[in-house]
């Protein structure tokens, strides 16, 4: 309070103004606009205040100041968490990215490996086909071999039963 009037004197000096009819037009101008409470009211409204804020009266300079210097530290952890959230959220959409792409190339290797999957297997038929033919063919090809080679022995035996006397 000392200082208060210490601050006014200051301002009656410096302005040669008397900061009390200042302060009293100032007043009445409130009082006009209906902005200044009853004693009765501001009890009121104290009783409340110090039913929803206990002790709040008992609070002094320093304890506001130890308050707002928590404030301005709880506003700066805010402001950390809120990097960390940003970050935390352009890392999860690169994350998001790097497995849509992944997820592409696992599609892709996945029709890839159908179609690899069903040439392989028309080669393996077309290769059982072959082998198949490939072994008629060799069964044909023995086949006119020992034939050859029976007539061949059928024709030397009946020659030499034709050089038998009879």
């Amino acid at each position: 309070m000392d200082e208060q009037v210490k601050n006014l004197e200051i301002l009656k000096r410096i302005s040669g103004v008397e900061m009390s009819r200042f302060l009293l037009r100032e007043y009445t101008d409130l009082e006009n606009g209906d902005l200044v409470l009853s004693e009765e009211e501001v009890l009121t409204e104290l009783d409340r205040l110090s039913s929803e804020y206990p002790n709040i009266l008992d609070y002094v300079d320093s304890d506001l100041a130890e308050r707002e210097e928590q404030l301005e530290q709880l506003v700066a952890v805010e402001e950390q968490y809120e990097k960390l959230i940003a970050e935390a959220k352009r890392t999860e959409s690169a994350l998001i990215k790097e497995l849509s792409e992944l997820d592409m190339k696992l599609i892709d290797g996945q029709f890839h490996q159908g179609r690899v999957a069903a040439e392989c297997g028309e080669k393996a038929s077309f290769l059982q086909d072959i082998q198949g033919h490939t072994q008629q063919q060799i069964f044909d090809m023995h086949q006119c071999y020992v034939q050859k080679a029976l007539q061949e022995r059928l024709a030397r035996s009946e020659t030499i039963l034709d050089r038998l006397p009879p």
